[in-house]
């Protein structure tokens, strides 16, 4: 079982997730959205505010919110820190997801 997520921000400083690699063309580490909050956590940017690092078009919280609400499900958040079934999970969809265009 995995242990519950600290929001270190280890894992995404190691190694950008297949998110990242798919809709931000971000290999390198860090993670390009790896955000470090007033809260002293650190927080996906993909699941926070998805529009300010992928074109989601003409602006609306309900895409952010939305589009937040998959990538956290896709990421395992809340489920645990490093889960191998979460890391294939990601890195098998996201291309698909890809191709979706809202």
């Amino acid at each position: 079982m995995s242990k519950p997520c600290t929001q270190c921000g280890r894992c995404c400083k190691a190694t950008p997730c297949g998110l990242a690699v798919e809709f931000l063309d971000d290999v390198s580490s860090p993670c390009k959205a790896l955000e470090l909050h007033d809260d002293g956590k650190y927080y996906c940017g993909l699941v926070v505010h998805p529009s300010r690092y992928i074109d989601v078009g003409e602006a609306g919280a309900w895409k952010d919110e939305f589009l937040g609400t998959v990538f956290a499900s896709m990421l395992g958040i809340g489920r645990g820190c490093c889960s191998e079934a979460e890391t294939e999970f990601v890195n098998s969809l996201a291309p698909l997801f890809a191709e979706v265009r809202i």
